[in-house]
C-alpha cells in the first residue's frame, strides 16, 4: 500500500547515534563534554506537534529540536511557564514599565520616581533642579539664614484624601472591564456561577504606551508583530537591521567573537524556522506559527523577541536588543508585552493560557530572574505534569535532578510494542525518487524493501517523541 505525503503534516529527521547521545560542552557551568541532549531534526512542523514536544521537555534552535537527558546532563534544564491568567507583575517589574514610559513622555534615561519603590535610593537623579526652588550663590557673596518656619494646618478636611496611584489603576480597569462586560467564562471564580466575575488584567494599564497625548512625547515608541515563515514583507524589510541588532547584542551581553555572529549563524539560530502557519480563531491578532515581536524607538529598531505561537501559549524563543538601550531594561518590558499579548490572546482564544520562557536551571545565577514571574511552574520530567515553581525550588536546591511530581502522579512510561511501531509513517528518499508522487509508508513497508536495519532508530524516536506524536509525525529514514 501506498499513501501521499501530505505539505501540512510534520516531517523530522532522527539524530540517533548507536553509541548514544553525543556529550558536548555546557553553555551554563562551562564545562567540557557535561552536556547531554536527545535531538532530531525538524524539516517541517506543525504547531500541534511542537507544543506537545514543548510539553514533553523539548525546546528548538532553529530547526534543531532538543531536550537535554536530565537524569546525565551536568545542569538539568526544567521548561518553564507562567500561568497569564494569574500573573501579577511585581513592584520591580512595574518599575521598569514605569521608568519605559517616563523615558518616551520626557525623553530623560532614568528619572527617580515616587519611594514606594524599594531600590529608588539606589537610582541616579538625573532631573535638572527647580529653578524656582534652587538659586545661583556666586562666590563671596554672604548667605542668608533661613526664615522660621510657621507649622502648618495639616490636610483640609473638606477634601477627599488622596489614593495611591495602584488604587486608582485598580479602578479604572474596574470601570473598563464594567463597561466592556466581556468576561472570559473560563476566568470566574466558579463555573456553575451564573454571575459573570470581573476579571483584573494587570498589564492592561500597565503596558500600554499609546499614551493619550502621543503628540507631546519626545520620543514615539512602536511595537509590531511580523511573521517570519513564511516571511512577511515587514520583515524582509527589516531583515538586515535585525541582523545588525543581533550582533550588537551577541558581542557585548554574550562576549562573542565577530566571526561567531555571521549571518548564516543568524540565519540558522533565528530566522529558519520549521513550525508550519496555520490560521487562528476569529479575534486573534495573528494565526500560529513563527513571529518576531519588534520593538522601535523613533523609528529605530532596538530590540525583537523570537515567538512561537502556540495551541497552548506563547513561547518566547530568544530576546535580544541594542545595548545601547540597556538603561530602560528591555528584557523585563519585552517580556512583560510578551505576558500582555498572551493575555489579549486567551480573551479570545481561552486555550492560549501559558508563557513558556524556555528552560530554567536552578544552578545557573543568571536564571534567577524567572523565580521572578509570579504564577510559574516547571515541567516534571518523569510525569510531564507542570508543578508550581515554589514546590520545586527546595527539592532542585538540595538535588540538581529530581522528580518534580508528588508521588501520587504516576510515571509515563514509553512502552512501544512491535505492531505499534510497524505502523509509524516513514519517509525513504530511495522510495520517493522511483515513485515521487507516492512518498510515504510505513515502517512495515520499510522493513519488507530493505530489512529491519532502522530498528534502533525507530524505537528511539517513539521513545523520545511519544507514540502520540510519533504517529502523527513523519521521520525520514535513509537507507
Amino acid at each position: 500500500m501506498q499513501y501521499k505525503m501530505s505539505a501540512r503534516k510534520s516531517l523530522v529527521q532522527s539524530t540517533y547515534q548507536p553509541t548514544g547521545p553525543v556529550l558536548s560542552k555546557c553553555g551554563y557551568c562551562k564545562s567540557e563534554n557535561t552536556f547531554m541532549v536527545e535531538s532530531m531534526w525538524a524539516l517541517r512542523l506543525t504547531c500541534q506537534d511542537y507544543q506537545d514536544l514543548v510539553d514533553r521537555g523539548f525546546q528548538r534552535s532553529g530547526k534543531f529540536v532538543y531536550r537535554p537527558v536530565m537524569k546525565e546532563t551536568c545542569c538539568p534544564q526544567y521548561v518553564f511557564r507562567t500561568d497569564v491568567t494569574n500573573f501579577k507583575p511585581n513592584k520591580s517589574q512595574r518599575y521598569a514599565l514605569r521608568k519605559f514610559k517616563r523615558f518616551l513622555v520626557e525623553g530623560r534615561p532614568d528619572i527617580v520616581v515616587e519611594p514606594t519603590d524599594r531600590d529608588a535610593c539606589n537610582r541616579v537623579d538625573l532631573t535638572p533642579p527647580d529653578v524656582a526652588t534652587t538659586q545661583a550663590v556666586r562666590p563671596g557673596t554672604p548667605t542668608r539664614k533661613n526664615k522660621e518656619v510657621k507649622p502648618g494646618l495639616g490636610p483640609d478636611p473638606n477634601k477627599p484624601l488622596a489614593q495611591k496611584a495602584k488604587d486608582i489603576r485598580k479602578q479604572k480597569r474596574r470601570q473598563k472591564a464594567l463597561s466592556k462586560c466581556t468576561t472570559p467564562v473560563s476566568m470566574a471564580s466558579s463555573r456553575s456561577s451564573p454571575v459573570p466575575q470581573l476579571v483584573d488584567y494587570p498589564l492592561d494599564d500597565l503596558i500600554s504606551v499609546s499614551l493619550p497625548n502621543s503628540d507631546e512625547c519626545k520620543h514615539k515608541f512602536e511595537c509590531r508583530l511580523v511573521q517570519v515563515s513564511p516571511p512577511s514583507q515587514m520583515y524582509t524589510d527589516s531583515a538586515e537591521e535585525s541582523f545588525q541588532v543581533f550582533v550588537k547584542f551577541q558581542m557585548t551581553i554574550h562576549k562573542e567573537k565577530e566571526e561567531d555572529c555571521t549571518i548564516r549563524i543568524y540565519r540558522d539560530f533565528i530566522e529558519q524556522s520549521p513550525l508550519l502557519p496555520m490560521e487562528g480563531s476569529p479575534g486573534m491578532p495573528c494565526g500560529y506559527g513563527t513571529f518576531h515581536q519588534q520593538y522601535l524607538i523613533d523609528g529605530k529598531l532596538f530590540a525583537v523577541g523570537v515567538l512561537d505561537i502556540l495551541p497552548r501559549g506563547v513561547l518566547c524563543e530568544y530576546f535580544y536588543y541594542d545595548p545601547a538601550y540597556r538603561f530602560l531594561a528591555p528584557g523585563v518590558c519585552g517580556a512583560m508585552n510578551e505576558i500582555a499579548l498572551t493575555q489579549q490572546m486567551y480573551k479570545v482564544t481561552p486555550s492560549i493560557q501559558y508563557y513558556y520562557m524556555g528552560y530554567y536551571v536552578q544552578s545557573c545565577p543568571k536564571m534567577n530572574y524567572k523565580s521572578q514571574y509570579s504564577a510559574s511552574s516547571l515541567l516534571c520530567p518523569e510525569t510531564y505534569t507542570y508543578v508550581p515553581l515554589q514546590l520545586c525550588v527546595p527539592k532542585l536546591i538540595s538535588s540538581g535532578y529530581s522528580r518534580l511530581a508528588e508521588d501520587s502522579v504516576s510515571t509515563v512510561v514509553e512502552n512501544v510494542t512491535q505492531e505499534e511501531l510497524d505502523l509509524l509513517p516513514v519517509f525513504s528518499l530511495m522510495h520517493a525518487s522511483e515513485q515521487p508522487e507516492y512518498q510515504d509508508m510505513t515502517y512495515r513497508e520499510f522493513k519488507a524493501l530493505y530489512g529491519d536495519i532502522r530498528k534502533r532508530m525507530i524505537e528511539d524516536y517513539a521513545r523520545i517523541a511519544g507514540l502520540e506524536v510519533a504517529m502523527r509525525m513523519t521521520i525520514y529514514l535513509s537507507c
